[in-house]
């Protein structure tokens, strides 16, 4: 594995890896690599990390030249994970930005913007760059800690755990990692997540790993991944030629699944274009002979039409049936309530002990919150261009069929977590705020919904996209905000045919013309002054990124980036250690809305959602983020967060924390920001914990 991805993978979990130096052979004194530590650590600094004591202690073992090369090794990572290597600051159009902009009047900004998108040069309305004060801000620098022996095998393990879909950069160091570990076998079973597991087992597969799968479903999983199809197999699939090896160890996995013709009869039409492909008939495995046979004479009954019907009869035995499918139980639980009541419930509560730990924080969380939610939001598929919101109608719980469910939940997860923690666990403040994983977010780690307190002394919020695409005429990945009261209602927007809102509350940093740069390169930027917005009524803001030139963000190059600071005219345009987000943008989409900020309260909430828009300009779709944000809110406080998992442990010694600053910790913790450079412990992965297995013995690994 090549030293950059594996120094991101680890830089991902807050480690770093550095070689162990003989001390007996440093022959340099101490004192002369001071200055050189210093440097490291003031550099570590501007890309917005501290090492952590332990880090600095084997620095001080390095002798210059081994200094040296480790910052020279880690430094390009440092670039790549915080786009400082993108040089934002150099394709934005006005460099002096935001004086620069401020000091237009409206008919100086248009004529100019004008007269570059018809092909003059930028720098004939621009002025000189001018030096930029230093920036003094107070930061908050996240730990990077030690990694051992051990990290890189933690790191794969807790992803193979993870009971989300993985996003693509998981995706690629699950991979990567299967490699570099030198893995031999795959077993699908060992996911608490399928489809991640599928994303792995096709390039495995690649690699020779042994694959080990138990159900048909999974194999058809399989088959559709190799044929760069979808894995979910929520949309047709188009099964390409497999090879006659490939087609051979598909049928293989089929024949040797333990419910073949009942998962061929859940999803007849999409196994019968995969025996299609693999031709079973040129091969003797009687099993898949058999079901192919009885499904080509329809010689087979679903157990869903069986289950449907008997529902539609209010046939309360259905319940004993749901209580073999404890997933499918799960699914359709307010259903099933709504229909049989408390018997549905009381059947329910047996099946409780068999569902996975993730199962029964999502429920619990549902519990609590349906019968409030005003609106119900659906995304077909994952995909919130196409979501569907609902006036909520479903039957509500009565309390004492909450309080049964709840009570059963949560007796069982605090359970589960008695073993895992037997020392009990220390919660503290505002762990509600962290959100679990979802399954369809494409950004970060942390869940949808995720906030971010904005400290008292920062004063503006500094958005980016960035974009390089070769198309041989300009194109754009607008940066936009829109303004709301308290009450929803749209105020204004900000973004490129709207250059100023509310007062100068929000500026924008002018409309770059990409064809100019030999790259394709651009930048747009977006000022927002929090008391102005708030002192002109301003309550949300709501952050998107819009393809207008209906290019889907994995065709290019974008970036978005959210920073906030002091004072908006010190530092460079683009400061690492600002940044709070820094996502590549991918996907088939148009639209991006990443986060909305809640002005008054001071809160940077995690959206991740591409909802529909017009690309045209965010100012188009201020009208309906003011119908449907109220229910997107809704919908993020209906997630589950760290503190619904952790709330069910017994009281201890284990701290579950969302920051460590200021706090000493030691042993085995969760800390969602590392903060404090003095703290050695052994980290807690939530993954691990809701897979509902023991923590294993881990090697120490500083986090």
């Amino acid at each position: 594995m090549e030293q950059n991805l594996s120094t991101k993978i680890l830089l991902s979990s807050n480690l770093l890896e550095m070689k162990q130096i003989d001390t007996n052979l440093n022959v340099t004194k101490p004192s002369e690599n001071d200055v050189l530590i210093g440097t490291v650590l003031s550099n570590f600094s501007y890309y917005g990390y501290i090492p952590s004591s332990d880090v600095v202690a084997n620095l001080k073992s390095y002798d210059g030249s081994a200094i040296k090369d480790f910052w020279k090794n880690v430094e390009p990572t440092l670039k790549e994970v915080t786009g400082d290597n993108k040089n934002m600051g150099d394709f934005v159009v006005y460099k002096n930005f935001p004086k620069e902009v401020l000091e237009k009047s409206q008919a100086e900004y248009w004529i100019a913007q004008v007269l570059m998108y018809w092909g003059f040069k930028n720098e004939l309305f621009t002025q000189p760059v001018e030096s930029r004060t230093q920036m003094l801000d107070l930061k908050s620098l996240k730990v990077l800690s030690l990694a051992d022996n051990n990290s890189l095998g933690q790191i794969y393990f807790n992803l193979i755990k993870s009971p989300a879909r993985w996003t693509e950069p998981q995706k690629q160091y699950a991979q990567a990692l299967m490699e570099e570990l030198k893995i031999s076998s795959l077993d699908l079973d060992l996911s608490q997540f399928k489809e991640n597991a599928i994303a792995l087992a096709s390039k495995a597969i690649t690699q020779g790993v042994e694959i080990k799968v138990s159900t048909a479903t999974d194999v058809l999983r399989l088959a559709s991944a190799m044929s760069d199809g979808d894995v979910s197999l929520r949309t047709n699939v188009k099964f390409r030629n497999f090879k006659r090896p490939e087609r051979k160890m598909l049928l293989s996995l089929l024949d040797n699944s333990t419910n073949l013709m009942s998962d061929v009869g859940v999803r007849p039409e999409v196994f019968k274009r995969l025996f299609k492909a693999l031709h079973p008939g040129d091969y003797k495995f009687q099993n898949v002979i058999a079901v192919y046979d009885n499904l080509y004479k329809d010689n087979y009954t679903t157990l869903n039409s069986e289950i449907d019907a008997k529902i539609a009869k209010q046939d309360v035995s259905v319940l004993k049936t749901f209580k073999t499918r404890p997933g499918e139980y799960v699914r359709k639980l307010h259903h099933l309530y709504s229909v049989f009541k408390e018997d549905a419930v009381d059947n329910f509560i047996d099946v409780v002990p068999q569902l996975k730990t993730i199962q029964l924080v999502k429920l619990s969380k549902y519990i609590e919150t349906i019968n409030d939610r005003k609106e119900l939001i659906f995304a077909p598929g994952g995909n919130w261009t196409k979501a569907q919101f609902e006036k909520n109608e479903k039957e509500p719980f009565t309390q004492g069929s909450k309080d049964k469910l709840l009570y059963s939940i949560s007796d069982e997860l605090s359970n589960r977590l008695t073993k895992q923690f037997p020392d009990g666990v220390s919660l503290g403040e505002g762990l509600d705020k962290i959100k679990l994983q979802t399954n369809d977010q494409e950004l970060a780690t942390y869940g949808r919904g995720t906030e971010f307190s904005i400290p008292e002394n920062m004063n503006f919020i500094r958005t980016a996209s960035y974009w390089a695409n070769k198309s041989g005429g300009n194109t754009w990945f607008d940066n936009g905000w829109n303004f709301f009261d308290k009450d929803w209602k749209n105020l204004d927007t900000c973004c490129w045919n709207t250059a100023q809102a509310l007062n100068q509350g929000a500026i924008f940093s002018g409309d770059p013309t990409n064809a100019k740069d030999i790259e394709g390169r651009a930048c747009q930027m977006i000022d927002l002054n929090i008391d102005t917005l708030v002192k002109s009524g301003a309550r949300y803001a709501v952050w998107n990124i819009l393809s207008f030139s209906h290019v889907a963000f994995k065709d290019a190059d974008v970036m978005g980036t959210l920073q906030w600071g002091e004072d908006a005219q010190s530092g460079n345009l683009y400061e690492p250690s600002r940044a709070q987000m820094v996502f590549p943008v991918k996907g088939d989409n148009y639209t991006k809305y990443v986060a909305y900020v809640d002005l008054v309260e001071r809160s940077l909430v995690y959206m991740d959602a591409n909802l529909y828009g017009n690309v045209s300009s965010a100012q188009d779709n201020a009208t309906k983020l003011s119908e449907k944000m109220p229910a997107f809110v809704e919908y993020l406080n209906s997630l589950p967060s760290v503190q619904d998992l952790f709330k069910h442990a017994p009281k201890g010694t284990t701290p579950i924390l969302y920051s460590d600053n200021g706090i000493k910790v030691e042993g085995q913790a969760y800390v969602f920001k590392p903060e404090n450079p003095k703290n050695s412990f052994t980290s807690i992965d939530v993954a691990s914990v809701l897979s509902h297995e023991a923590t294993e013995p881990k090697k120490k690994n500083k986090m």
